[in-house]
Formats: structure tokens, sequence, C-alpha cells
């Protein structure tokens, strides 16, 4: 970056497709999808966030992985709105777990009272006559 050659650029998430078609004007996409179904359409899985361009792009190339996951949803991609098809088979990148502890149980003394609580007064019990 010192040198001028990349920059950096602040975004959300939600913001990465605008910003690559409008802002910098990308016209080309190489997503991962799922394979594809009798009907002609690939699942985009984890990369649905990219469908909301699809109309706005020159080429779109796919990289099919039998080990993507199906996400339910509009995520669909027709194999006529694709330019080339590769096939990869290889498991998705996933974080390893974190390692399973033994869970402390904690039970607060007195529960708080809910916002608004209002206890009500304590009602006198009627004197009952001695039995003397």
């Amino acid at each position: 970056m010192a040198a001028g050659l990349t920059t950096h650029t602040p975004y959300h998430f939600h913001q990465v497709t605008r910003l690559a078609t409008e802002d910098i004007g990308y016209r080309k996409l190489m997503a991962q999808t799922g394979p594809m179904d009798r009907n002609g359409y690939l699942n985009l899985g984890l990369f649905a966030n990219y469908l909301d361009v699809v109309d706005r792009l020159d080429e779109i190339y796919v990289e099919v992985n039998e080990k993507q996951p199906v996400v339910h949803g509009p995520n669909w991609l027709h194999i006529s709105q694709v330019t080339r098809v590769v096939e990869n088979h290889h498991p998705v990148f996933a974080l390893p777990p974190e390692p399973v502890r033994p869970a402390v149980i904690t039970v607060p003394l007195r529960f708080p009272r809910p916002y608004g609580y209002h206890p009500r007064p304590a009602r006198k019990r009627p004197s009952s006559p001695s039995p003397l």
C-alpha cells in the first residue's frame, strides 16, 4: 500500500456486490456451486450473496464442487447464464470446531426481579381468638 499499488477499501459484507459491479466495474464472476440439478440449476450455496448482480455481469464462471452445501432460498443459477464450468471436488474450507469443555453451571442465589415488578403488600392474617 505504501508504494501505491493497492488500496484499502473498508466495506460491509452486504455491500460487496454493489462495490464490485458499480464502483470498481467488475464484469466477470467466478463462484463455487453445488452440482447441477435435473432442471439445469446450480446452487450457489455459500456464494449466494452474488446472485443480485448476475444480470449485470458479462461472464460467469462456476467451479462445481459436489461437497458445496445446498442453501435453500432464491440462490439458484441456471446453466444458461454460465459462461464456463470447471469441476473440482474438494472439502469446503471450515474452521476446526472448538474443543468440548465441561460446562460450568452457575445458579444465582437470588433471581433478579423483572422490570416494573412491584411486590404486593403482605396481607395481615386475621387474628384468631386464643384458645384460653
